[in-house]
């Protein structure tokens, strides 16, 4: 092992917007006037500085969010939050349903519909417009671009399904593919050099942590995505739930060969950059992150002195 990993800071910009939170006591202020459209345009406009380019129609919104698409209408004084899913190959399909069920005690407010007729899965949430209070839309806006980004590529993997929506993906140029797959190749070798010196020192907790960081750092510098991202995952979670430590690290070894086989143009499928909608950071105004800290501060002073 000639030396050990330095930090490697992501290779290609993701295009996360920017929430801006000088907005937020001025959307809050229409709601409270009951200006409730108003307040809605202006939170769309929070969390997505760009979200114009997304208009379809009059206050109706077409969103790219990583593979999916957030629909958006304000009709007759009912917004409707949409996000098209999966289609059924086969009514009957038990076990879609089945795991769809497990997932629906997380989405709070989001509803799982079905649609009978062309049989597609689509996450939902219609209600009047009064009852989005700023502080309930933006979480709900958040849980729109969190669960079906998340579970998509799961369900299409596992059960052989199709995304009712292409992804809408923005390719690399050859000559940034070429470096990205050298980076991709060169972390793998690196990686099998500290398993070959750490298990000749017979130090088995250092191998399991260095496969654990590769991987990691693998979908982080590269900004992989699509399926391979989320089969990065699961082997992280595989690795974690194995029965020993040997079986967890052959584990591992054994699916860094397999992506050290992979050509650059099998890479290249899970290289590319998707827009998002609603990152699922939160952001506050200096001046809150100081008044927060001194109020902690002050209560740890006031708890001690007792």
């Amino acid at each position: 092992m000639l030396h050990s990993y330095s930090f490697s800071c992501a290779k290609v910009k993701r295009l996360v917007p920017k929430e801006n939170p000088n907005k937020w006591e001025k959307i809050q202020s229409f709601y409270e006037q009951k200006q409730y459209k108003e307040s809605f345009e202006l939170l769309l406009d929070y969390v997505h500085p760009h979200i114009k380019k997304y208009q379809t129609a009059p206050l109706t919104y077409r969103i790219p969010h990583g593979d999916i698409f957030v629909l958006i209408e304000l009709k007759e004084d009912i917004i409707e939050i949409k996000s098209p899913f999966i289609k059924l190959k086969d009514k009957g399909e038990i076990a879609i349903q089945r795991t769809l069920l497990e997932l629906y005690s997380d989405l709070r407010c989001i509803n799982i519909v079905l649609n009978a007729d062309n049989n597609e899965i689509s996450f939902l949430y219609r209600d009047g417009i009064e009852f989005f209070e700023p502080t309930k839309l933006l979480q709900i806006l958040k849980n729109f671009c969190t669960y079906p980004q998340l579970h998509l590529l799961r369900f299409c993997h596992n059960f052989n399904s199709e995304p009712l929506l292409p992804a809408y993906k923005i390719t690399y140029n050859s000559q940034t593919l070429q470096n990205l797959y050298n980076i991709f190749q060169e972390k793998i070798q690196l990686c099998f050099e500290h398993i070959h010196y750490l298990e000749e020192k017979r130090l088995p907790n250092s191998c399991y942590n260095n496969i654990q960081i590769t991987l990691k750092s693998i979908v982080y510098s590269l900004s992989i995505v699509g399926f391979l991202k989320f089969e990065i995952r699961e082997k992280v979670y595989e690795m974690r739930d194995a029965t020993t430590l040997m079986q967890a690290i052959s584990k591992g070894k054994t699916y860094l060969e397999k992506l050290q086989k992979m050509s650059k143009e099998d890479l290249s499928n899970y290289l590319y950059q998707t827009e998002l909608f609603v990152s699922n950071r939160y952001y506050m105004l200096p001046e809150d992150v100081r008044s927060y800290q001194k109020e902690t501060k002050d209560n740890v002073i006031n708890l001690m002195s007792k």
